[in-house]
């Protein structure tokens, strides 16, 4: 066999080779770039969303210092108790001052 021989039967080989290469990679490439544009358009949705969470943050900053903390909220509802226990302590000694006064007019603990 000489060279031109074996080049006669490699070459529809290599043609063959190179025409199913070029089928595999256009089949599989199409997917390929359907995904990667679904994952760019993701990645953009993505940004986007991150950029409106971003700037409504920088909007409610502001006011979200101005916000009571829970702390805040836990103090004043313990001086309310105390104020509210004071009260109470207050009417007891109000009621009792007030039966001593009227137990001289016959309207004490009998009546």
């Amino acid at each position: 066999m000489t060279k031109s021989d074996d080049n006669k039967e490699l070459l529809p080989k290599v043609e063959q080779l190179i025409d199913l290469l070029t089928r595999v990679l256009s089949r599989d490439a199409h997917p390929l770039a359907d995904r990667m544009d679904e994952f760019l358009q993701e990645l953009t949705r993505i940004d986007r969303s991150m950029s409106e969470a971003a700037t409504t943050l920088t909007t409610l900053a502001p006011q979200l210092a101005g916000m009571a903390t829970q702390a805040d909220v836990a103090g004043s509802e313990d001086r309310m108790t105390n104020i509210l226990e004071d009260m109470a302590k207050r009417q007891y000694r109000i009621e009792v001052l007030m039966a001593e006064l009227f137990q001289p007019l016959g309207q004490g603990d009998s009546g």
